[in-house]
This record gives structure tokens, C-alpha cells and sequence, in this order.
């Protein structure tokens, strides 16, 4: 269980990390985060801003807080093609 719980807490320090990095608005990813946790069933709280994430994560000795500094990705949002109103209307994100 011990392992686990250092795997699970792991994979939330990096996937924090991660998401961060690509962009997720900080809501959504203190939000995704703290609903893994309560997912494992391990303690943490999360605190993030554009260029950092604050990461406190177990409890008792495996107590761990960590401070991640994000760098912004090079995204290239000029790639991205606007979407067409007839598309927009399907998915029920425009209404007539």
C-alpha cells in the first residue's frame, strides 16, 4: 500500500507539472488534481498560477510539499484552424 500510495503520489507531482506546462487554466488543474487524490484516497491541496504550481501532497512522514516552476510551452495557436458556425451549431456551442 505504502507503494502505491509513492507511485500515485508521483504520478500527480509530474501530471501537475505537465498540465501546467500545456496550458490548463490553473481552476481546472487544482480542480483535476485534488479530484485524483480524493480518487487514491491520499491527502493533498494544490495552489496554481500561470507560471507556478504548489504542490502539498501526504501526511505524517511522506509528507511532501513541492514548488514547481512553469515555463510556457511554445504553442503555435496559429495552427489552429477557426471553426466554421455550422460546426460550432452541431456540437450545441452557438445557438441560432
Amino acid at each position: 500500500m505504502e507503494q502505491e500510495h509513492g507511485e500515485a503520489e508521483e504520478l500527480i507531482l509530474r501530471l501537475g507539472e505537465a498540465l501546467a506546462h500545456f496550458g490548463m487554466p490553473s481552476h481546472r488543474l487544482e480542480d483535476r488534481l485534488t479530484a485524483l487524490t480524493e480518487y487514491w484516497g491520499l491527502e493533498g491541496s494544490f495552489f496554481a498560477v500561470p507560471t507556478s504550481l504548489l504542490i502539498d501532497l501526504g501526511e505524517g512522514p511522506r509528507h511532501r510539499v513541492r514548488l514547481a516552476r512553469i515555463r510556457p510551452s511554445s504553442i503555435d495557436l496559429g495552427k489552429q484552424r477557426p471553426r466554421e458556425p455550422c460546426d460550432m451549431r452541431a456540437q450545441g456551442l452557438l445557438q441560432d
